[in-house]
């Protein structure tokens, strides 16, 4: 199968330079959702990512940190496991500057050094158990919970997914879709109670409803990228132009949907849970067995402050030990 890497996006909201760039084009509002504040702030809890990571995926070939220029100040940048990557590395010019997620997500295969096979987090995604590379990619397949979805576009998100399905059936026109990843057992019975229930309208009208997305580590295959940016080139251009994320784009989540309706995966449970800031009770889950936790920040978190010192003191308590990633 091959070295495994990790991406991870890292942003200071504080860095004035950077605030001062994107106040130049946020004249704009394409949608409070997709753009709001807590799509950007610091959560200051990246030395816990890396503290996680050295714990429990110690195999890990390369950390690239991608970077629109900042770095925390105890960053160990001489480690030699860590990369990192400025936006003008590998994004193209005209994309720049960008503070759309999804546009850099969708030119991570341009990453000098990057494996074939990797991971992408996102830095409020962090490994709470021991993992190896079979929770990742088993048979060089990504592992992946293979869930249809109606797609109800009652909030901005769900029109990322409508854009993502469109274009995923614009791809497999007049192709066969894979239904055995909907069948397989290994996604679950509640996964499979769903797929079951809508595969008729699947196999009538030959089209995918929509898959189910989720928010945690994303395994990604670098020759995959091409597809995307060859065959659906405009929806492509078109996300890679936007300097904030609207409605009309395509995500990452489009080619984890390639891999499910091509049969290019390997059909697994869900292996991690999505935490609402909101909810809190985060040493509990913290000490329990699920392998991969996302603290979820959104428009809707109440007292950030607080709540990010809550937090933070569970993942102290967490990961007590600097990581070699740390000065």
């Amino acid at each position: 199968m091959g070295k495994i890497d990790f991406v991870v996006t890292y942003l200071d909201s504080e860095d004035k330079e950077w605030q001062k760039e994107k106040e130049k084009y946020a004249k704009i509002n394409f949608g409070d959702e997709l753009n709001s504040e807590s799509r950007y702030r610091n959560m200051d809890n990246f030395q816990y990512w890396f503290r996680s990571i050295e714990k429990y995926a110690p195999w890990v070939n390369k950390i690239h940190l991608i970077t629109w220029g900042h770095l925390p100040d105890w960053l160990n940048v001489e480690n030699p496991k860590l990369n990192i990557v400025n936006h003008r590395d590998f994004m193209p010019s005209l994309s720049l500057p960008t503070f759309n997620s999804s546009a850099l997500e969708l030119n991570f295969d341009k990453i000098e050094g990057l494996s074939e096979n990797f991971v992408y987090f996102n830095d409020d995604m962090f490994l709470n158990a021991s993992v190896d590379e079979q929770d990742f990619f088993l048979d060089n397949k990504p592992v992946l919970n293979v869930r249809l979805r109606p797609i109800e576009t009652d909030d901005d998100f769900m029109h990322l997914v409508l854009s993502n399905t469109i274009a995923l059936n614009k791809l497999f026109k007049g192709k066969k879709l894979k239904i055995s990843p909907l069948l397989n057992i290994n996604n679950g019975i509640n996964s499979l109670f769903f797929n079951l229930e809508f595969l008729p309208f699947v196999i009538k009208k030959k089209e995918i409803i929509g898959y189910q997305y989720g928010h945690l580590p994303y395994p990604l295959k670098k020759g995959t990228y091409s597809i995307l940016q060859e065959y659906l080139e405009k929806e492509y251009q078109k996300t890679c132009c936007s300097k904030f994320r609207e409605l009309d784009n395509i995500t990452l989540w489009l080619l984890q949907d390639y891999y499910k309706a091509s049969g290019y995966v390997s059909p697994s449970k869900i292996s991690g849970k999505v935490i609402d800031l909101n909810s809190q009770g985060f040493e509990r889950v913290l000490d329990s067995k699920i392998k991969m936790l996302c603290f979820n920040d959104n428009p809707k978190t109440k007292n950030f402050g607080i709540i990010k010192k809550i937090l933070n003191n569970a993942l102290q308590s967490k990961y007590p030990t600097k990581s070699s990633f740390e000065l």
